[in-house]
């Protein structure tokens, strides 16, 4: 018999929870450990589901192989709702657009479980919060399989949630106490977040959501009570850093763009006091951050230095000197990780994403300590871009060694909160073998979460590394729309 016309066994293997949310599963059966923790059905394939679909017609998509759509009424012919049959039986819809909250980070199951089941309660009475999830969705969709037709449903969906979303403004009294409208809020600028055409959006989003958690929280003395609003309040400052810092080569505006910093360290004193669970490592309080927050705004601080071409004063430099300081102190004191054996000592105490949490930290720390050591000298301006510094820099050398590290690692490579970190390191190198690091590093991240964040910062690094090496011919020819450059980055990647 012809070995072609075969059917060949899948060679991915684990439970279908797992592969179905794309996770690396280990395997544990009959529950393995990736359910047991998050309190899932862990359910797993049978004979027939281990047949390759790459051997079946090639008329029919993988998708529709496994989609059973529901059937339709003779009367329904509006092509959106054929989409959104595939949407909602081809994905758990609501864990795409949530997969960041437990994949990146070490923190505790309810944040995750609460967010979902309040979204999944809600999105059945609030139309701005239904078309908000269904347009990531079919954004999340269209980046994983290419499918054009997606893009514009997410668009019509975005523009339906918009629409609906404004109706809500209109007749809700009091709108801090309304969750529904908050998480349509927050699922928006999220949008902006993974997709080409809504990023611009983004402020407007984070503004209302600023507002929103001001009047809930930041105006009442009590502290945080509910895991639901630390987790908004964490989300909104992750998008105002993402935002504010924006891209290295943006430097239109003399300052930053709009950052309400009273938001952020009312916000930021709020979190400190917010430890729901005190006996557990700070990560695991933390759902979106990971991060400290001091961390987040020392970088803010060194990121607006650069954009305005001012050294900081003399009572905000010792301070940042004083943050970085400690931190470097820190990576110093951590023989582990200088010597290369992170199997030892105090690393066996810690599980793999407490580990991820620990290095991910140590390379925040090192990309701020060479920021600031460019806008620390008084004696010159210091330049728009991050210039490059020495190969054998300590900073250089021990950030490298953590992305090294963790070439394999899918949970250190799901964390979004190094996206910007990998990017600005990306500023500080010469050698073809770093710009190498940093490339597969980026490929990586692509291949597993498809964020348009990811095709942005490696396109712009891209274009930086180009005019530093003088290759007018790239530089020349860069898309003039930002989504199409960024589109030109992802296929880049795919291919």
């Amino acid at each position: 018999m012809n070995g072609a016309s075969r059917a060949k066994l899948r060679t991915k293997t684990g439970c279908l929870t797992c592969r179905q949310r794309r996770k690396k599963c280990d395997e544990t059966f009959p529950i393995c450990g990736n359910c047991s923790f998050s309190r899932r059905d862990c359910k797993w394939p049978s004979g027939a589901d281990l047949v390759d679909r790459r051997y079946s017609s090639h008329s029919h998509s993988r998708h529709r192989e496994v989609v059973v759509k529901p059937r339709r009424k003779p009367e329904r012919t509006d092509e959106r709702h054929t989409d959104l049959d595939c949407i909602r039986t081809t994905y758990p819809v609501v864990d795409i657009d949530v997969e960041y909250l437990d994949a990146c980070w070490h923190c505790h199951p309810e944040f995750h479980d609460g967010w979902l089941a309040e979204i999944q309660k809600l999105m059945t009475t609030h139309k701005s919060l239904y078309y908000s999830v269904l347009a990531n969705a079919a954004s999340h969709m269209y980046l994983v399989d290419g499918a054009w037709r997606l893009q514009n449903l997410a668009l019509t969906y975005y523009a339906d949630a918009v629409s609906e979303l404004s109706k809500l403004l209109d007749r809700v009294p009091q709108l801090e106490n309304h969750n529904g409208l908050l998480m349509s809020v927050m699922m928006l600028y999220l949008h902006g977040f993974i997709n080409w055409d809504t990023g611009l959006d983004i402020p407007q989003h984070v503004t209302a959501a600023t507002r929103i958690l001001t009047l809930r929280l930041l105006n009442h003395p009590s502290p945080i009570g509910k895991l639901f609003d630390r987790l908004a309040i964490e989300s909104v400052m992750f998008q105002m850093f993402t935002y504010t810092t924006g891209l290295w080569t943006d430097i239109k505006a003399a300052v930053d763009p709009e950052f309400d910093s009273s938001f952020w360290d009312r916000a930021g004193k709020l979190l400190d006091e917010a430890l729901f669970f005190p006996d557990a490592p700070k990560s695991f309080n933390s759902p979106v951050l990971g991060f400290p927050v001091s961390l987040f705004r020392t970088a803010l601080s060194l990121r607006h230095c650069f954009r305005s071409r001012r050294s900081p004063g003399i009572a905000e430099l010792e301070r940042l000197q004083s943050e970085v300081g400690d931190w470097e102190a820190r990576v110093l004191c951590d023989r582990e990780l200088r010597s290369c054996s992170p199997s030892s000592g105090e690393w066996d105490k810690l599980d793999s994403r407490e580990y991820c949490f620990r290095d991910a930290s140590y390379l925040f720390a090192m990309v701020t300590s060479l920021l600031l050591e460019q806008v620390g000298n008084s004696d010159s301006i210091p330049d728009l871009l991050p210039q490059v510094v020495p190969y054998d820099s300590w900073q250089l050398r021990l950030s490298v060694q953590i992305l090294e590290r963790h070439a394999g690692d899918e949970e250190w490579t799901r964390c979004y909160g190094c996206n910007w970190l990998v990017y600005t390191l990306g500023l500080f190198m010469d050698s073809s073998e770093d710009r190498h690091i940093i490339r597969e590093e980026f490929s990586r991240r692509w291949d597993l979460t498809k964020f348009v964040q990811i095709a942005r910062y490696s396109s712009d690094l891209e274009d930086i590394w180009a005019a530093r090496d003088g290759n007018v011919a790239r530089i020349l020819g860069r898309a003039t729309k930002p989504q199409t450059q960024a589109q030109l980055a992802a296929i880049r990647f795919v291919h």
